[in-house]
């Protein structure tokens, strides 16, 4: 309940700094870009999406923006209409899971495996920040090559063994489900063919045609099989999707973590392109408003 209502304020607090993002001129997409940017959204976020987006698109144009919403009001949709052009919302109710869990950012995954299939696509958290050009994902872009955060335990791309056995030499004894769903891959791959990457779902590039529902599928359901359909539902399955999906596509990347990575209290945040701001660390110092407030002021003077 203490850690609810620090988050509400806190929340409050940054939507109150972060204000004048809501005057800033529209996102304007559609003029000749091949990029379609999906985002899963609820309402207490929506101050902060704005941010990521507007930071965003500062460097690279959408030819559309889609948003998975989560219960947003009419007010919610309004203003994100106010400051977005060629804007598609899909209420998360609407999305086919067909086979695959509800919840748990499923829907943002399945989108995604579906715009895929024409467009590159970018997932994109709404509490991410970007700061400067975004060299490597502009190269991935006109590359059509996949790419995702990396994390400090995920740099490379590995086989599913690897990635199994990785995890035994850490003892990683917790049961969450993206460990033990990363412990059952040695189960499922035993010729080798499989590769895994221990990133992170906040900002991932899916190459046109190089990930699909079927494929996930497959996978998922050998998962389920091993560690249980319950446990699989959990959160936290997803991002073990989105890693395999990227991971088994086309020479993807794992941007380099020191110039993609999370915000950290004291970090020299100016030697990065991009800063993920999660939610244990997010109100942490004030990092997060502040560089938010920093952003908006150079937006000020930026052509959208």
């Amino acid at each position: 309940m203490f850690f609810n209502l620090k988050r509400i304020i806190n929340t409050k607090l940054f939507n109150y700094s972060a204000r004048e993002i809501l005057n800033l001129p529209a996102v304007n997409c559609g003029n000749g870009g091949s990029v379609v940017v999906v985002s899963q959204l609820c309402s207490r976020d929506l101050i902060m999406y704005l941010v990521a987006i507007k930071s965003f698109t500062r460097f690279i144009s959408p030819i559309k923006l889609i948003i998975v919403g989560d219960r947003l009001s009419g007010g919610d949709i309004a203003t994100l209409n106010n400051n977005i052009t060629n804007l598609e919302i899909i209420n998360i109710l609407d999305v086919d899971t067909d086979s695959f869990p509800k919840g748990g950012c499923w829907e943002r995954l399945l989108t995604i495996l579906d715009v895929c299939q024409d467009y590159y696509t970018i997932q994109l958290d709404a509490d991410t920040i970007t700061l400067s050009m975004p060299e490597e994902v502009i190269k991935c872009i006109s590359e059509n090559k996949s790419f995702t955060l990396g994390t400090d335990m995920g740099q490379n791309i590995t086989s599913f063994r690897e990635a199994s056995r990785f995890l035994k030499n850490q003892n990683a004894a917790n049961q969450h489900v993206q460990i033990l769903a990363e412990l059952s891959l040695e189960k499922i791959d035993e010729e080798d063919n499989l590769k895994y990457i221990r990133g992170c779902a906040a900002f991932a590039g899916f190459a046109r045609k190089e990930a699909s529902r079927e494929q996930i599928k497959n996978i998922a359901r050998s998962i389920e099989l091993i560690i249980g359909e319950n446990k699989w539902k959990e959160w936290g399955s997803e991002q073990v999707a989105s890693n395999i999906a990227i991971a088994n596509s086309d020479n993807p990347l794992v941007l380099p973590v020191t110039k993609y990575h999370y915000y950290k209290p004291g970090i020299d945040w100016g030697q990065f392109h991009f800063l993920h701001f999660v939610g244990s660390l997010r109100f942490s110092d004030g990092g997060y408003a502040r560089l938010a407030k920093r952003q908006i002021e150079m937006l000020k003077t930026s052509a959208f």
